[in-house]
């Protein structure tokens, strides 16, 4: 398809990365996915000027119960995609089929929801790039902080080591950016919740047949947990960990110092 082709023009001859959003409609022909694209900007920055690109788009929902995919190229700010069927029809939404399009997928309203009740089949690769989207999303200030965090729950015992580093990062960063300190002790239950029983079945030496997600895993959430999540005992073992290392370098994981 030659439009495919001179899209690359649209992403190679400016800067910035597209920012899509995505709302759920009902038109008379029934559902309606409503998209809309601009430069994407965390909180704060200020775009030169409008800009547009031309991007080829790959959908995933189930209408019916029936998995259907779509592609489709917007070349325009606004774009209209007839689904059908009313809104209870419509579930199991993903915005970036495998995650391989170069966009950032904003959904509003109730499409978050709708992809969340179908988040068991998402692919890893699709779960990465709906923590990523969404992160993003907030730090640009159209997700509320609430709903990013929302989706640290979701994804904290997924089967899927780097899914649970994606989610304890997203955890993280969301806690100290934008947990205020009234809310902290809220907070330190949440991560306990999600990552306090792992972390501390990794503990804080690698075990002879671990693979390397454990290995990551516990890079990751001793440390948030330890931290975020408050963990007394957890604290007191590095504690003395960290005293150990200053007379015997061996003393410790050197993935842990």
């Amino acid at each position: 398809d030659p439009r495919i082709v001179g899209s690359f023009g649209t992403f190679l001859d400016q800067p910035g990365v597209p920012f899509v959003t995505v709302e759920l409609r009902t038109g008379p022909g029934g559902n309606i996915l409503h998209f809309t694209q601009k430069r994407y900007l965390p909180i704060g920055s200020k775009a030169p000027g409008p800009q547009l690109w031309r991007i080829p788009l790959a959908l995933r929902y189930a209408l019916h119960g029936k998995v259907v995919q779509r592609r489709v190229l917007m070349e325009t700010p606004e774009l209209d995609l007839k689904v059908g069927g009313v809104p209870k029809d419509l579930s199991s939404v993903v915005l970036n089929l495998d995650a391989k399009g170069y966009y950032i997928a904003n959904p509003k309203g109730d499409l978050l929801p709708r992809i969340m009740a179908g988040a068991a089949r998402l692919s890893v690769a699709e779960k990465l790039a709906l923590i990523r989207d969404v992160e993003a999303a907030a730090r640009a200030g159209e997700c509320p902080a609430d709903q990013a965090l929302a989706l640290v729950p979701r994804f904290a015992k997924d089967p899927n080591s780097f899914v649970i580093l994606a989610a304890a990062a997203l955890a993280e960063r969301m806690g100290n950016d934008f947990v205020p300190p009234e809310k902290r002790s809220a907070f330190a239950h949440l991560i306990e919740a999600c990552f306090g029983e792992r972390a501390r079945a990794l503990g804080w030496a690698p075990k002879s047949n671990e693979g390397i997600g454990d290995r990551l895993l516990r890079q990751s959430l001793l440390i948030l947990v330890g931290l975020n999540g408050e963990d007394a005992v957890l604290r007191a073992q590095a504690k003395e960990l960290a005293f150990r290392w200053l007379d015997d370098r061996a003393a410790l994981d050197p993935d842990l110092v």
